[in-house]
């Protein structure tokens, strides 16, 4: 068969295994992928066909769309952090050999811990590559 004839030179069975395989593990099909982002798109160009459309687009407009701060977050982290530099400024002395201790204890007591963390890191990395869902699209379908 040929693709003249209306037929695709893959047999159907491997075809509707691949949709099969690509929906169970989340994915979508990519011809339907196309044609919605293609309508999303003609949609959001579209002139407003009713007073109700047009009555929106102010409205919509206007959405805010600066970042929002978390000020908790932001006081609470510039406080450490200026404290830290000034203490670090006002001692600098002090400040080095509290450092230096600090770092000194954790690479004496932790450091095995940060070996195991980063090679288990490393294997479940590679396990996840190697295995049937390392070929899963990170992302939509049509990026």
């Amino acid at each position: 068969m040929s693709d003249a004839e209306g037929t695709s030179a893959r047999p159907p069975h491997q075809s509707a295994e691949r949709r099969l395989e690509r929906t169970r593990l989340g994915g979508t099909d990519p011809a339907v992928d196309r044609r919605r982002i293609r309508q999303s798109r003609e949609d959001e160009f579209r002139a407003p066909l009713t007073s109700s459309e047009l009555v929106r687009g102010p409205a919509e407009i206007n959405v805010d769309t600066t970042p929002r701060v978390n000020w908790r977050v932001l006081v609470i982290s510039s406080a450490i952090i200026i404290a830290f530099s000034v203490w670090a400024m006002l001692a600098p002395s002090n400040a080095s050999s509290v450092m230096q201790s600090v770092v000194t204890w954790v690479a004496t007591n932790l450091g095995w811990y940060y070996v195991v963390t980063v090679v288990a890191v490393i294997v479940f990395i590679l396990w996840v590559a190697l295995s049937k869902e390392g070929n899963v699209r990170l992302g939509p379908d049509h990026s």
